[in-house]
């Protein structure tokens, strides 16, 4: 068994988990996680999850696999090699990013400065 089926869990290819997003089949929350932990762990590549993230996009997800995707994401925080967001105003009105790079910079427990 490889540790990309250790993390997606026992006896499952990662090519099961895109055919049943395409089917709009629910994975659950035990999948997601450990599909967002593989990820985080390297045993997920970039281009996989690219590939996983596309099926999302054409198939959907339904609202219990949003929420679960959504606190698997939050669960998984990776180390930043910075201690400061700084974010200035591209000067248009009605610029929507100020509060979104602040939820970010929180959540990264980092010193947001947004001007």
């Amino acid at each position: 068994m490889t540790a990309q089926a250790d993390e997606i869990g026992a006896a499952e290819t990662f090519s099961a988990l895109v055919d049943a997003t395409l089917a709009n089949r629910s994975l659950g929350e035990d999948r997601i996680h450990a599909l967002v932990a593989g990820y985080m762990s390297g045993a997920v590549s970039d281009d996989q999850m690219a590939a996983w993230m596309m099926c999302v996009r054409v198939a959907g997800l339904d609202e219990s696999d949003t929420i679960a995707l959504a606190n698997s994401m939050a669960g998984q925080r990776a180390d930043v090699p910075f201690d400061m967001l700084d974010k200035h105003s591209t000067g248009g009105v009605g610029d929507k990013t100020t509060i979104a790079v602040a939820g970010v910079g929180t959540f990264l427990r980092v010193k947001a400065r947004c001007k």
